[in-house]
């Protein structure tokens, strides 16, 4: 499934060049939205005096708990934490006086990443019935005219990944940061690993049991609702682990290229990586969703994918036909 799919992405580098772009101009502009709206008054916050002195005298405390005498540490750390009562006492009533502003900061900046969250999903939405077009008969029609042609399905889509999202990532990302924290307290360091195969856990989870939703919208002609039923439904064990370990596969993979790519070329293979990820994820879909579905789809003009129950019927008429 997962080499088919990467098939069919590399047949489409001029779909993964565009996706690059749309995404890059998305980022630039949401980032410098909530980089304004934070400079207002979050930065001036952070870096103001009062939030310096909280941070030395905190960092005064943990060098005395390592440094003192236990017999003398009570004695020497009275001091100290007078100044930082007075500290934080200061930081208080400069945060009481920029709350309004820092409030309104904070709401701007939350309903930017939504904005941008639901983009994306639109964005997933276009991938989706390109690589689809592909699959089925090889047309590659223009990005944008393909979005404004599915631009209430594309919407509906980008909303439901929104809420999804919202709600799936809040309540598995805070399990696995309390685990996370459970090990960093239990095994130090030697836990990093194991969150992020955590983190890697999350996306493959949600990918392995509400991944056929685009497909059933894109292929099936589902509304949202009852493409994200009909993915539940056609759940069954062995289309599970197949799904589970190819997209474990997908994750541990794109996940390694994406890190040591970034690290080796100054983030410059990110351009590569990125859009490579996001259409190798939807083409994934299609191909599970064509093969469970036993329809034939292209790769490329040359290579044609035929399940085996249509193989065998095309016998079948082959046979008959010499007869």
């Amino acid at each position: 499934m997962v080499r088919n799919a990467a098939k069919i992405t590399v047949a489409n580098k001029t779909l993964c060049m565009k996706v690059l772009c749309v995404r890059l101009v998305v980022y630039a502009i949401c980032f410098s939205i909530c980089y304004f709206l934070a400079k207002a008054t979050i930065f001036p916050l952070l870096q103001s005096q009062e939030v310096s002195n909280v941070l030395n005298t905190i960092r005064e405390i943990i060098g005395k708990f390592f440094t003192s005498d236990p017999s003398t540490f009570e004695a020497a750390m009275s001091s100290v934490n007078e100044t930082l009562t007075a500290n934080v006492n200061s930081l208080t009533a400069l945060f009481q006086q920029k709350v309004v502003g820092i409030v309104w900061s904070v709401v701007g900046v939350i309903i930017v990443t939504l904005i941008l969250s639901f983009l994306l999903g639109v964005f997933d939405y276009t991938v989706g019935v390109l690589i689809n077009e592909h699959m089925s008969s090889l047309q590659h029609a223009s990005f944008f005219t393909t979005l404004f042609e599915n631009f209430i399905s594309a919407c509906s889509y980008g909303l439901y990944r929104l809420i999804s999202l919202l709600i799936y990532n809040l309540v598995m990302y805070s399990i696995v940061g309390a685990i996370s924290i459970l090990l960093l307290y239990l095994i130090d360091f030697i836990a990093l690993p194991l969150i992020v195969f955590m983190v890697i856990l999350v996306v493959v989870l949600r990918q392995t049991y509400a991944g056929q939703t685009l497909p059933n919208m894109v292929c099936g002609k589902m509304k949202v609702t009852k493409a994200l039923k009909a993915n539940f439904k056609n759940v069954k064990g062995t289309q599970v682990v197949e799904r589970f370990i190819s997209y474990l596969f997908l994750g541990i993979v794109t996940f390694s290229l994406t890190v040591l790519g970034a690290a080796s070329t100054f983030y410059v293979s990110l351009i590569i990586t990125i859009p490579f990820s996001a259409v190798i994820y939807s083409a994934v879909k299609f191909v599970d969703y064509y093969s469970r579905n036993s329809m034939r789809y292209y790769i490329t003009y040359d290579q044609i994918v035929t399940p085996k129950e249509l193989r065998e019927n095309d016998e079948q008429l082959l046979n008959k036909m010499e007869l």
